[in-house]
């Protein structure tokens, strides 16, 4: 997960600097033609790169806990008690962050219907 954050984080700094010089440059072509290719590498950034990790990392999560979990209901000697713990609290996240998800798409389900996002 440190590699996906390093990364997200160099990749922030680098949109930042390049704003910063298409505010210096905004009357210049060079200035309009940066915030283009900025707007575009914003939404690939987004799109592609962050829910991508994200969807990653849960999985990776999802997995790790289950097997714990299964470890500590087969009555596994191998399972430490910090594991255990650790282990039902991660389970607990990513189950609770699935309904927050759901019910956040539920009350927002107009907005999201709209053509807007279409």
């Amino acid at each position: 997960m440190f590699i996906f954050i390093f990364f997200g984080g160099l990749a922030l700094v680098g949109i930042i600097l390049l704003n910063v010089v298409s505010k210096l440059m905004t009357g210049l072509s060079l200035g309009d033609r940066i915030k283009k290719e900025l707007n575009k590498k914003k939404k690939a950034f987004f799109f592609n790169g962050a829910i991508r990790s994200y969807s990653i990392t849960f999985i990776k999560l999802g997995i790790a806990s289950s097997i714990q979990i299964i470890m500590l209901v087969s009555g596994s000697p191998f399972i430490k008690e910090e594991e255990r713990v650790k282990s039902i609290c991660i389970f607990t996240c990513l189950v609770v962050s699935i309904a927050v998800s759901y019910i956040f798409v539920l009350y927002n389900r107009n907005s999201v219907d709209s053509k807007e996002f279409k």
